[in-house]
């Protein structure tokens, strides 16, 4: 068994996770505020959708580039400046009243920048750790860490949950990311394997995993659980704002919480049950969530959630 990864290798990377989704938690949880403020709500959805539309197309770019060869830190740099750059534009466009047309657009460009840099990231960190099964983890809690210290942050030392001050803390928290990735390590990394064919470059090879039935059942999984999820996380700030919360960006923060406690005792509670038992418990925690929040709105006669119901 190959010892612990060297400070000098860790730390970098655990900033770069660090520093990475402080940028996120900067913007994302304050974003539908910050719109409604703005009187562009009704773009919420739209807006959101754009980082789903990245997700499908932005991996096709960025393995055209990794097969010509580009370093995977260079491109990370370079994903890192124009996601900042067009996140920057896009809080600009809000800010300066340009209207929701251009907002849409310089969202659509800053996710399919950023997008890929989160698993690109991943990349990277798994192939430089020496032990990746028990030092991933522990790095990853350093993104958490920085969704957290944002969204405090944003509330708390910026008054900033509904102006675009949060937006151009991310933006330029992305383009010094994106300098800082100079003080990194000169990684040699094994070159993959060109695409050979159409089915190849679209990933489409990678359906053939669909003929085992638990990779079906997992797809469906988590295909149906990002449904509420995409409900979940552009009006939850909206809701709590309404239910009076005074930080709803520190609040929803704070809530990352249980994401450490889930990090620190997955690989054990896998080692005593199966996957599917881990996913049906964490499903059956999400439900008392939803159901307190319709009861803190719902009106204080006689109702479902009242005792005398």
């Amino acid at each position: 068994m190959r010892g612990p990864t060297p400070k000098a290798t860790f730390l970098p990377l655990a900033i770069l996770f660090l520093f990475q989704w402080f940028a996120a938690g900067s913007w994302n949880v304050s974003f539908s505020n910050v719109l409604k403020h703005a009187g562009l709500e009704r773009y919420i959805a739209l807006a959101f959708t754009c980082n789903a539309i990245a997700a499908f197309v932005a991996p096709l770019f960025v393995g055209s580039f990794a097969d010509r060869g580009v370093q995977p830190v260079k491109l990370l740099r370079w994903l890192y400046w124009l996601a900042g750059l067009w996140l920057v534009a896009m809080f600009a466009a809000i800010d300066f009243g340009w209207g929701g047309g251009p907002m849409l657009v310089y969202m659509q460009l800053h996710s399919l920048c950023y997008s890929p840099s989160t698993s690109l990231l991943t990349t990277i960190a798994l192939g430089a750790l020496l032990n990746p099964g028990a030092e991933f983890g522990p790095m990853r809690m350093w993104a958490t860490a920085g969704w957290m210290g944002a969204g405090c942050a944003v509330s708390w030392v910026f008054g900033a949950d509904t102006s675009a001050l949060s937006g151009y803390i991310a933006g330029g928290t992305l383009i010094a990311l994106g300098f800082a990735t100079y003080a990194l390590p000169s990684w040699q990394f094994p070159a993959a394997a060109k695409a050979r064919n159409l089915k190849e470059v679209f990933g489409l090879d990678a359906l053939a995993l669909l003929r085992h039935p638990d990779h079906r059942t997992i797809l469906l999984t988590v295909t149906l659980l990002g449904i509420p999820l995409a409900a979940f996380y552009p009006y939850t700030p909206l809701h709590l704002t309404a239910l009076g919360v005074a930080h709803p960006t520190a609040t929803m923060a704070l809530g990352q919480t249980t994401e450490v406690i889930a990090l620190l005792t997955l690989a054990a509670l896998l080692r005593k049950v199966r996957l599917k038992w881990a996913i049906l418990l964490g499903l059956f925690f999400g439900v008392p969530s939803a159901s307190s929040a319709r009861c803190r709105r719902a009106p204080k006669r006689s109702s479902p959630c009242s005792p005398a119901a």
